[in-house]
């Protein structure tokens, strides 16, 4: 799986495919403030799926010329792009700042972002890693590396906080310290109750914990133990938290298990404060040899929803895929619908998908395009 910063240098190589002699197609774009750059594309009814219609937006690559580049040392934290639904549509986050706001019915507009600060090259160096709403506010999450010469860096977690996704305020959060090991937030959620949860590891330098934070208003964090989560490490053995989802009272969490030559997908269910690891059926489409598609999980219309894909008629399962839609009720039986519109070029390939108020929207990687699909409930 790709870091973030591999997602935003993939979306630049994006950009730079937009260059040369080729037609660009354009659309009327939905007017979201002061965009410096704006994503032209063409828009395709596609049919229905169990998150509702689905239309589909071949955006082209000129945008992503003017998203910032996060600085070249620092790691990236998680696979996941920073996406979430926002102001009816929803919005990608670059690691290094600017903002790409996709339209509810079509159109996207790349605005830049004040108070997104990545520090000094080679020195002090930040990046976005997750972000979230509750419908009033941007709440973002990152780190910030230090360096210094032939010393391991140190980590500390950064948050930024948004009410209209272009004037950014810098967090003195508390909370995530734990002395001298490092902390990693991957994976951030607006509580359905009031608030955010946030999740993530705690690396000791020996064995690396999985954990839980809870925020009422994304300052103060308080570590929220529960049993289940995490599992105890071997030397072949390595755990990380890929997404957070709340369906009812359940929490799902997508979790990826590394060993020495592999990567398995495994998810945990959490009720009344105590996780399970589920054997999920419905998903074999998302086991592959070494290395399974790990996918973010997302709650729409009362349902967990992972958006990844499926092999072609006849196809190798690294190579081309359809976009799937994989529905659960309890996030343990999982039904796929694939759907009609534009492929992957292969498993691994960036997608992502948030709710929003008419449905959902999401995002693949395509062809020197970025393909956003919209479903719509009403």
């Amino acid at each position: 799986m790709r870091p973030t910063v591999g997602i935003a240098l993939a979306l630049a190589l994006l950009a730079g495919c937009g260059d040369g002699d080729g037609e660009t197609a354009t659309t009327d774009t939905i007017d979201v403030g002061a965009p410096t750059s704006t994503l032209a594309g063409t828009t395709a009814e596609e049919g229905s799926s169990p998150l509702g219609a689905v239309t589909t937006e071949a955006v082209g690559p000129e945008v992503f010329a003017d998203l910032p580049l996060p600085p070249v040392n620092i790691s990236g934290a998680t696979s996941q792009p920073a996406f979430t639904a926002w102001d009816g549509g929803a919005v990608f986050l670059g690691p290094a700042g600017g903002l790409v706001r996709f339209g509810p019915e079509s159109g996207a507009e790349l605005t830049p972002t004040e108070g997104i600060d990545t520090g000094e090259e080679g020195t002090t160096e930040r990046v976005v890693d997750v972000l979230a709403s509750d419908d009033e506010t941007l709440l973002a999450i990152g780190h910030q590396e230090e360096f210094v010469a032939d010393v391991i860096p140190t980590t500390s977690t950064q948050v930024w906080r948004s009410t209209d996704g272009t004037t950014w305020e810098a967090l003195d959060a508390e909370g995530f310290e734990s002395g001298t090991d490092t902390v990693k937030v991957t994976a951030l959620i607006a509580d359905p109750e009031g608030g955010w949860v946030a999740g993530g590891e705690i690396d000791d330098g020996d064995q690396t914990r999985l954990t839980l934070w809870h925020s009422v208003d994304g300052l103060r964090w308080e570590e929220v133990r529960v049993d289940g989560l995490d599992q105890p490490e071997t030397e072949e053995d390595g755990e990380s938290i890929e997404s957070l989802a709340v369906v009812f009272d359940m929490m799902l969490v997508v979790r990826e298990a590394t060993g020495l030559d592999d990567s398995r997908l495994t998810l945990l269910r959490g009720t009344g404060g105590e996780f399970q690891e589920l054997e999920p059926t419905g998903l074999d489409a998302l086991e592959l040899p070494n290395s399974d598609v790990i996918p973010a999980v997302a709650a729409v219309d009362d349902q967990f929803v992972l958006f990844a894909s499926v092999p072609v008629d006849d196809g190798d399962e690294f190579g081309e895929r359809i976009p799937t839609l994989f529905t659960s009720p309890d996030g343990e039986t999982w039904t796929a619908t694939e759907l009609d519109g534009p492929t992957l070029l292969d498993p691994f390939s960036l997608q992502a998908l948030s709710a929003t108020d008419r449905g959902a929207i999401g995002l693949t990687e395509g062809d020197e395009v970025l393909d956003v699909w919209r479903f719509t409930d009403d």
